[in-house]
């Protein structure tokens, strides 16, 4: 695989602008080539789309980053900025920064989730839309299962521990190709002194999430109603975080949306597999290479 540059930006905090805290992000491709920006979930990283950035790199200038208390970006002093309306600030921060235009987004579920938000609000910065097992309803027994353990158990006494835990907590991304799952390993696990490992984030990320079975579902119907620009939605078939029903209500308020369902895979899908990398080469290259034109969203 050809390998990213990698650089940092300092942030402001949102809360303490006075201050600042390091992102990392890697880039693939011509400087000067149509940008792909991608955001990874909640507990993941930049190198998620590894794969995928070798491949749209040929056309695209990708970029992937990694989210404050993730792979190599810094941890936050102040973990109550571990949420979506601080994330936000951040990639704006980042985009204006960067001087980045009208992007391709591709965002795995909170990733997604901060792309939708985008598209609604900020239109003009968005040129295509593909969002990665997450849409504009989250079941509140799924928001549960991901407060039972996000933050918890980080640390393990050796590689081989961590790797086997990995392969438990992953295996709803149906993963079948072992270079996916050793890439995983590689930038999921750091070494601690004597042998130790852990995982790449901030246990903070967790703080705001509830272990509650009796929480509500996560709506974001009105602000999926906003979004006008082309959109692929993938879903993994198996997934309670988008749920066929879910998937489906959103094709119906919006038919020019593309829907694609990953047969046998939970929540997400690596966006690994070639067929997964071939269908969304496809889906950015069809918009980016057509005039804009109108919406596709009637109004």
């Amino acid at each position: 695989m050809k390998q990213p540059r990698v650089a940092s930006l300092d942030v402001p905090y949102v809360g303490h602008p006075e201050q600042t805290h390091r992102i990392t992000y890697y880039t693939w491709g011509e400087e000067n080539a149509p940008t792909v920006l991608c955001v990874h979930g909640l507990t993941r990283n930049a190198h998620d789309f590894d794969f995928l950035a070798d491949r749209l790199s040929n056309e695209f200038r990708v970029i992937a980053i990694d989210m404050p208390g993730r792979g190599k970006s810094e941890w936050l002093h102040y973990p109550e900025e571990y949420n979506l309306a601080c994330y936000m600030a951040n990639m704006l921060f980042f985009l204006d920064t960067l001087k980045i235009g009208p992007a391709h987004w591709i965002g795995t579920s909170m990733g997604g989730m901060l792309g939708m938000v985008m598209a609604a609000q900020q239109p003009e910065r968005i040129r295509t839309l593909v969002l990665n097992d997450i849409g504009a309803q989250v079941a509140g027994s799924a928001l549960a299962r991901i407060g039972s353990y996000v933050g918890k158990v980080i640390q393990f006494p050796n590689r081989a521990a961590g790797e086997s835990a990995l392969r438990e907590i992953y295996a709803p991304f149906g993963i079948r190709d072992e270079a996916v799952w050793q890439n995983l390993f590689t930038h999921d696990l750091e070494e601690l002194p004597g042998g130790a490992v852990r995982r790449a984030y901030d246990p903070a990320i967790g703080q705001s999430w509830k272990a509650d079975p009796a929480q509500p579902d996560m709506k974001m119907w009105e602000l999926w109603e906003q979004v006008r620009c082309p959109t692929l939605l993938i879903r993994g078939e198996k997934s309670d975080i988008l749920t066929a029903d879910t998937a489906e209500k959103m094709r119906q308020t919006y038919p020019g949306m593309q829907l694609h369902t990953v047969p046998g895979v939970g929540h997400a899908p690596t966006l690994a597999d070639e067929a997964e990398i071939d269908m969304i080469d496809r889906f950015i290259k069809q918009r980016e290479y057509t005039s804009p034109g109108k919406a596709e969203r009637n109004r």
